[in-house]
């Protein structure tokens, strides 16, 4: 008689379960993770395979000796973790988002295979969790790349002596996804924002987020840069600013980076440096966006503020709350802040529509003014110049954020071909 399989279930907990059977007639549960998870149904079937093959499951193993299986998957995760927190820390030991990609990369390892050996840890396991991050919808590129993060844990951990000298290299034997040859989605490409866009999302951003966007657009400055601009950090003895961040993508190459700021991008500044009486504080900050958002509402009131109304909004009004406005913008904030405005202009278009058609605002997102200043540029003044300008180090990397003038190439056919 076929052996029966055991079922996935849920428990009243949320998490996935899955009941194996012992040889000594006893059941053993083994909790897989969140209920319906592509985590929880890859360790599923992982242990389903190993029951079809006549292997005892990674959860009924009998412990063996410590000389024999070394240390677990998780610790080795953990004591690369320490290692993490340190080396990719920023500048004051603040978290990178480098960390953030190492966690989610690291969580897949840990749920299918925390519990087994870091020696047995090879390509046909680390092919697994691929595809567990392949279910849960990530693009192919994404998929690689956070491979190539939980190579380079266990990369560190040979080097650290905690798993065999073979395990990094046995892990660079599985290839990356291949374009075409995965079900992996492929992602959009990430062109200029359209500047009707832009201009049609202005009105609706707050002073302060219209000053990062217009201050981002003209210097063609990453978001991060745009989010840590500091009074202190602005060279303006001469007519062309020069804004030097202490930190940035490149910084732990050894590279500088120096942004220029021409005419316009000052008059955008200028205003809120005349405002900023800390050199060392951040120039854009959530905290004013905020209190400018109050003292707007407020100004547009019709009614007037009553004593009694006063007292009751002072009576409800938190003295210490738990999200109160940060020190500076995040990237992801600022990114959601310009979401936020796109929405809002669509509403109004909407609006003034009546319930016709209406031509609705292209999304956008921060990054891709930086790659608007880029065209411009190179259109304007050749590949070498918009490479000075975004700060790359080679021209090919200029080459994704500056689309190529395929109007010129057009002209050049029609005229010479």
């Amino acid at each position: 008689m076929a052996r029966r399989v055991p079922a996935y279930r849920s428990h009243q907990s949320g998490q996935a379960r899955v009941t194996i059977p012992q040889p000594d007639g006893t059941r053993h549960t083994v909790y897989l993770g969140p209920f319906g998870s592509a985590e929880s149904k890859a360790r599923y079937a992982q242990i389903i395979a190993a029951l079809s093959r006549g292997e005892p499951p990674p959860a009924a193993k009998a412990p063996a000796a410590a000389s024999s299986v070394g240390r677990s998957v998780n610790e080795v995760i953990l004591a690369y973790w320490q290692h993490a927190e340190v080396y990719y820390a920023g500048p004051g030991g603040k978290p990178t988002a480098e960390l953030n990609h190492i966690k989610t990369a690291l969580r897949f390892v840990r749920v299918l295979y925390g519990d087994s050996a870091a020696a047995d840890f090879g390509p046909v396991k680390l092919a697994v969790v691929r595809a567990a991050m392949v279910e849960r919808g990530w693009c192919r590129p994404l998929v690689n790349r956070r491979v190539d993060r939980v190579r380079r844990c266990f990369k560190w951990a040979v080097s650290q002596e905690l798993v065999p000298g073979d395990r990094y290299e046995a892990l660079r034997a599985l290839p990356g996804l291949r374009r075409g040859k995965t079900a992996a989605p492929e992602p959009d490409p990430v062109g200029p924002a359209d500047p009707g866009a832009v201009a049609a999302t202005l009105p609706h951003l707050s002073r302060v987020v219209r000053g990062m966007a217009e201050a981002q657009r003209w210097a063609g400055m990453r978001p991060q840069d745009v989010c840590n601009l500091r009074p202190i950090d602005l060279d303006r003895s001469g007519p062309v600013w020069v804004y030097t961040p202490p930190a940035h993508k490149t910084a732990h190459r050894g590279q500088r980076r120096v942004i220029h700021l021409g005419p316009k991008a000052q008059a955008v500044l200028a205003p809120f440096l005349a405002t900023c009486a800390d050199p060392s504080a951040y120039l854009f900050t959530p905290a004013a966006a905020v209190a400018e958002f109050h003292a707007g509402r407020g100004a547009a009131r019709k009614t007037p503020r009553w004593p009694s109304h006063l007292d009751r909004n002072r009576s409800k009004r938190k003295a210490d709350p738990k999200a109160a406005p940060g020190g500076h913008f995040s990237t992801g904030n600022y990114s959601r802040a310009i979401a936020a405005g796109i929405a809002k202009a669509n509403e109004r278009r909407a609006k003034m529509a009546a319930g016709g058609e209406f031509d609705p605002v292209p999304a956008w997102a921060p990054n891709q003014l930086r790659h608007l200043r880029g065209t411009e540029v190179r259109k304007a003044f050749g590949l070498e110049a918009a490479q000075v300008l975004l700060g790359h180090a080679r021209a090919d990397v200029t080459q994704v954020y500056a689309e190529r003038d395929f109007a010129l190439a057009a002209k050049v056919a029609a005229e010479t071909g």
